[in-house]
């Protein structure tokens, strides 16, 4: 068997091109996608990654809204905020970015987002629909 090449560039630009057009046609009918990002403490390989991640979304046009928090925020605390995104009609993807300090539950964090507004796929529930080839059952944005 031989291998294939294939040009990471290439592919890479060919979806941001269509998530281009794709997040062009929600602003058509006045949808403004929104990614809201939630880093806890001072990681830098973390924060250099939620960095990217919102360098990706201008790119193509996503807008992005940056939190923050102090690495001793309490779980409580972190479980408000997640709430407040949930229900915030102008926000359609929560990432919070892993791993979390200790004192707080990943788990807990995870299965708090709305399953419609995680990206990462890491709620129970999306995390079923991955495991039985069904990832884009919730994958609408409302």
């Amino acid at each position: 068997m031989t291998g294939i090449k294939i040009d990471g560039v290439k592919v890479a630009n060919d979806v941001k091109k269509r998530v281009s057009l794709a997040v062009e046609q929600l602003k058509s009918e006045g949808i403004t996608p929104c990614l809201a990002t939630i880093l806890v403490g001072e990681n830098q390989a973390s924060a250099t990654y939620v960095r990217n991640k919102h360098k990706a979304c201008a790119e193509v046009g996503i807008e992005t809204k940056d939190h923050k928090l102090s690495s001793d925020i309490s779980q409580d605390e972190l479980n408000q905020l997640i709430s407040e995104l949930n229900n915030d009609k102008s926000i359609h993807g929560i990432l919070v970015q892993l791993p979390l300090p200790k004192q707080l539950d990943e788990f807990e964090t995870t299965s708090r987002i709305f399953p419609t507004k995680d990206v990462d796929g890491l709620t129970p529930h999306n995390l079923s629909l991955i495991h039985i080839s069904e990832p884009t059952r919730l994958r609408r944005i409302s």
